[in-house]
């Protein structure tokens, strides 16, 4: 993720440049071109990395959004090869012009310098690669946002196939009480914790201490523990909570079969 955001960075650096820059054909154009030609070479670079980093990830062949964020980042390294192609062939176009503004004189047929002067061709195929960047930056966007939602997603489900840790009595109340009613855990003026609950059952801290290393239930960190921070149950505490409520039917007893009496006159 933080290469894509800082990928997304140097495309739009890269744009800022360019659309201030309209070189004059020749040969004094020809070291700008060679840094914004290497500059374009190493951000076509990074996206193929990115590209081979992305689909080497399990969630790129589980997940929906891994697929089109591997989709994102193929679009991404063909766009900024686009973008290199541009302005090596503005680097091309300068030197093109280089030798044609070189040629000799009819008259005397001496070479003269002729001053360099700017080239619709050289300057179309810098606004083309400007043109590129936008949607290199459109792909850079789409891949971090599929990226992210995959990512999230493979956690779900990885919590998901997580087994359940057992609960002792007291936790599994305290983990219905969470779920069902409002519960505060706050301190006070001598920093001792306490809890509070909305339906006043007692929650003990030390099923509220259990339950927080099982990793079923997380405290709302917005307010202040003065003034009580709610307790919600995670992923994990929900996925709990539906087994206590359905628990796997045990198997019953098999029934033994009581042959019929034969009936006799």
């Amino acid at each position: 993720m933080e290469r894509l955001r800082s990928l997304a960075d140097d495309f739009t650096a890269l744009n800022t440049t360019l659309n201030k820059a309209r070189p004059i054909a020749g040969t004094e154009a020809l070291p700008a071109l060679a840094t914004w030609y290497a500059n374009a070479q190493g951000l076509s670079a990074t996206a193929l990395s990115l590209l081979l980093g992305m689909s080497a990830q399990p969630y790129a062949h589980t997940t929906v959004s891994g697929h089109h964020a591997v989709e994102s980042l193929g679009q991404l390294a063909k766009i900024s090869t686009d973008i290199t192609a541009h302005i090596v062939s503005a680097v091309a176009v300068a030197t093109e012009y280089h030798r044609i503004d070189g040629l000799p004189d009819p008259a005397s047929g001496r070479m003269t310098a002729q001053p360099a002067t700017r080239r619709y061709t050289l300057d179309l195929h810098l606004d083309d690669a400007v043109a590129l960047i936008k949607s290199a930056l459109a792909a850079c966007h789409n891949a971090a946002a599929f990226t992210e939602t995959a990512g999230l997603r493979e956690e779900t489900r990885a919590a998901e196939q997580a087994p359940v840790p057992e609960l002792n009595p007291r936790e599994r109340r305290a983990l219905r009480c969470i779920a069902d009613h409002q519960v505060l855990l706050s301190v006070d003026m001598m920093d001792t914790r306490r809890i509070w609950t909305g339906s006043g059952e007692r929650v003990s801290i030390k099923s509220v201490d259990a339950l927080t290393e099982k990793r079923l239930i997380l405290l709302d960190r917005s307010g202040s523990l003065r003034a009580g921070q709610r307790l919600h149950l995670t992923e994990a505490g929900h996925r709990a909570l539906r087994r206590l409520s359905h628990p796997s039917p045990a198997a019953s007893p098999a029934q033994s079969r009581i042959p019929g009496t034969a009936h006799t006159r």
